[in-house]
């Protein structure tokens, strides 16, 4: 498309010189021909004019498309954008979540424009939540705040009642095209987090991309395990010190959350 206004540009000032030389070297008088270089000048500066206006126009048009950006949090056995956290109900201290897959944050990543969503980048700050050394399994499976965590880097929260947070850089080569086009992003495994008394347990959710950005705030949910005490010590007794796998399913964890709901 440049290529073209380039060629128009300088076909119109090559017809312009033309004329001009042509009238220059005429029969008219000088005052005739001085007249008509003047018309002829004017007609030129008229059409750089027209072709810059063009361009601009062009220019503003493309400058404005923008990817239009939408995040979408999924947590297992929860509804997407709705997470429902089991908790251990014997536990007064605290809101101990109980270790099994609910505790992965999956975030998909749509773009629902024409345009390319380029160098993407995310970051997910936990407010109510909490790190306790005794809710984890080693050190190196469930850091501390601070630490990476599964594709996730571990950054210093920046909202009010934040205590941890993590955030994701896709760079260059991660580009969302458009439109309804999704990136899903790695998981967030939040192993060794617990809920705060009397806290509102919200999952903040900031995502840009090159023109764009979004962010939203998604409240979990609490459900109390009171029917969970067969499956809860199974999970204590297999949970012993990481003989499960991290970041895998605990044993039975999908049917027992099944019959609570």
């Amino acid at each position: 498309m440049l290529v073209g206004f380039v060629v128009a540009l300088l076909a119109g000032l090559l017809v312009c010189g033309g004329l001009a030389a042509t009238t220059w070297t005429g029969t008219w008088d000088v005052d005739r021909r001085l007249a008509a270089l003047g018309a002829i000048f004017a007609a030129g500066a008229l059409w750089v004019a027209i072709v810059a206006g063009v361009v601009a126009v062009l220019a503003d048009a493309l400058a404005s498309e923008r990817p239009h950006l939408r995040v979408e949090l999924r947590m297992p056995h929860s509804e997407p954008d709705r997470p429902t956290l089991c908790f251990d109900p014997d536990e007064g201290a605290y809101v101990k979540l109980l270790p099994f897959d609910q505790l992965l944050v999956r975030i998909r990543l749509h773009n629902a424009s024409d345009f390319s969503a380029r160098n993407p980048a995310v970051r997910l700050e936990l407010i109510g939540l909490e790190w306790r050394r005794e809710e984890i399994h080693a050190l190196e499976m469930d850091p501390p705040p601070g630490y990476a965590r599964d594709g996730w880097e571990g950054v210093e929260p920046t909202r009010a009642g934040a205590t941890a947070a993590y955030q994701w850089d896709g760079g260059l080569n991660a580009s969302i095209h458009g439109p309804n086009w999704f990136r899903d992003l790695p998981g967030l495994p939040l192993y060794g987090f617990v809920g705060i008394t009397g806290a509102r347990h919200v999952l903040h959710v900031e995502a840009v991309a090159e023109g764009d950005r979004v962010e939203r705030g998604v409240r979990a949910g609490d459900t109390a395990a009171r029917r969970m005490g067969a499956w809860r010590s199974r999970t204590r007794r297999d949970d012993a010190r990481g003989q499960i796998p991290f970041g895998g399913d605990r044993a039975g964890a999908g049917s027992a959350h099944g019959r609570l709901r």
